[in-house]
């Protein structure tokens, strides 16, 4: 998701606006491919080496991090809501996509 280049080229934004989206997609790919492989295993617990919530916190919170950045430098404002609004739909649903990974994690033991 965070490769689809067509999201930065419709808003007109720098590549690199949120350097940590593409890390954040990879973490969340890997861990989300980690539950998929867990779940048609019927295993009750997740690969510790493929699924590391801790790196997947450390991207979210790297996320958070740049966010913050734009908001308080005000990077954005220059750009018009409806270039922005595909941008940040992507961007705070990969954040809550992962977030939800982390979540179900917690909930597989249950599961299973």
């Amino acid at each position: 998701m965070a490769e689809d280049r067509s999201l930065y080229v419709h808003a007109k934004l720098p590549p690199d606006l949120v350097p940590s989206l593409p890390a954040l997609a990879e973490r969340t790919a890997r861990s989300f491919d980690a539950l998929a492989d867990a779940i048609r295993q019927k295993a009750a617990h997740l690969d510790p080496a493929e699924f590391d919530p801790a790196k997947l916190d450390a991207a979210i919170a790297s996320l958070d991090f740049d966010l913050a950045r734009l908001r308080t430098e005000r990077t954005t404002s220059p750009f018009s809501l409806d270039r922005m609004l595909p941008f940040w739909a992507l961007v705070f649903n990969l954040r809550e996509v992962a977030q939800d990974l982390k979540q179900l994690q917690l909930t597989l033991p249950h599961l299973a």
